[in-house]
This record gives C-alpha cells, structure tokens and sequence, in this order.
C-alpha cells in the first residue's frame, strides 16, 4: 500500500479510471481512489443535491480529497437552509488514509458498516518535509503548492473542530520507521523518476529542472494502519457518529487486518 502525503496530485496523461460511483435516488455509492477525475465527479453530485454517500476507498490525493471534504462540509450548509438534509457518510468495507483524514472527518453523520475499517496513517508531510521540497523547487510552482495545501488543510480542520493530532498519532504507529520515497514528474514529457534520498532528489531537480514545471509526490510504503475507536475520535473532536461497530478484542481486529490484507492497530492494550 502507498501512503499519498503527496502534495500535488499525478496525473498520467491518459489515466485509466480508478473509481465506481453510482446513485440510487439521494445515495452515491462510491469506491475507489480519491484523485482528480474520481473528486470531482464526487464534487458534481454533492451539488445536485445528494444527502448520503457510501464509500469505500483507500485514499488518494491530499489535494483532490480536501476539496471533497470541502464539499461535504458546504453541501451541508447549503441544505439545511433549502432542504433541512445534511451529507451523511458511511463506510462500507474501508476508509483508508485520506478517505480518513478528510470525507470522514468532514460528514454531518457518519457511521461505520458491520466489518468496515476506518484507518489513518498520517497526512501530508511534516513541515521538515514540506520546507525540503520546497528548497528544491527554487522559484518553480511547488512551493507555493505546499503552501497552500498546508493552509487550507489548516482552515479545514478548524472550520471542522477537528483536532489533526490524531494524524499525527496515527503517523508514529504507522509509518515512523518507514522510509521516504520521491516521485517526480515533469509535465513535457509525463516521465516519472523515483528517488530513495533528499540529496539524490535535491541533485537530480538541480541538473534537470531549467524552469521545467513537474509534479512531486512524496510516498511512504507500508502494511500498517491505525483503526481508532470511538473514544479516541470523540476525543480528538470528531463529531456527528451514529454508527461504529469496532472489534471486540485484539484478535478479532487481526482477523479482519487479514481479511482486508493489512496489519490493523487498535485501541488495545497488549
């Protein structure tokens, strides 16, 4: 699995569609990946008027997935003022990293369906992070991305009561030991480059940039995610759960890790 703490999201030029969506009355049902054509498809039926979303999906792009959660969060707004209905979120197989991290945290309600999994492990990248890749972006685009992305996922969880502490928990149970990796595409010729280091990145985009404008993504491979319970949520400011069935013991927790293929942690104590 790879974890998109990823600044800008990466498109190919002819991309294959990684999503299913469909609507059933006042329902969208969707799974698959939160990334640009997938948000914005999303974003079209949250304003025609939709009051439920059934999702599935493992994450995707920090940028697309703010502007999702944007919507449900103003979608909510605008409907209680013509229709008295707000956006409700629920969960069917897994919610996973920035599924997590803004559509849930963003819903009216929300709830979790009977074997669902709500998994976090981390968000975008600390400010260490961000500050290297904007280095090496010079007088390029990308710094500017990063802040900008920072700061409206800023004003986000503010406008939300939302308490991004728990990412970072959720980052040192997950990913702490995991190494970075760098993905770079420029966008004349849509060639990807992968980088293992900071220095070997920093050397590359000094040779080859000459004002060529690119696209970063900075990923962390990993099997693990943190599956919260209710209490912890509650917590860190999450609001508005009708619903969160949550496994009974650790050992029905690593049953349904298996079942999903990932290494589920918990609120146990072991």
């Amino acid at each position: 699995m790879l974890i998109y703490l990823a600044l800008i999201s990466c498109a190919p030029a002819k991309a294959e569609q990684t999503f299913e969506l469909h609507r059933e009355q006042n329902t969208i049902f969707f799974k698959g990946k939160i990334e640009n054509a997938s948000a914005r498809a999303l974003i079209d039926q949250i304003h025609s008027g939709i009051s439920s979303i059934v999702i599935s999906s493992e994450g995707g792009s920090v940028k697309d997935a703010l502007e999702v959660a944007s919507a449900i969060r103003n979608h909510q707004v605008t409907l209680q003022v013509q229709v008295q209905v707000q956006v409700q979120v629920q969960v069917q197989d897994y919610c996973l990293s920035n599924c997590a991290n803004y559509l849930f945290v963003a819903a009216a309600q929300k709830k979790l369906m009977p074997g669902a999994v709500l998994g976090f492990h981390g968000g975008a990248p600390d400010p260490a992070e961000n500050q290297l890749q904007a280095e090496s972006a010079k007088k390029g685009q990308l710094g500017s991305e990063i802040d900008k992305l920072a700061n409206d996922q800023e004003l986000f969880y503010r406008s939300v009561g939302f308490d991004p502490r728990l990412i970072h928990i959720s980052a040192l149970l997950t990913i702490a030991t995991s190494s970075l990796i760098y993905e770079l595409e420029f966008d004349d010729d849509k060639q990807v480059h992968t980088f293992t280091s900071k220095d070997e990145l920093a050397r590359f985009l000094k040779k080859s940039m000459a004002n060529r404008k690119f696209q970063l993504k900075v990923v962390r491979p990993t099997s693990k995610v943190y599956f919260p319970n209710e209490s912890m949520l509650t917590k860190y400011g999450v609001k508005g759960i009708t619903d969160y069935p949550y496994p009974a013991d650790q050992a029905a927790l690593d049953a349904l890790g298996e079942a999903l293929g990932i290494e589920l942690i918990g609120d146990f104590v072991k």
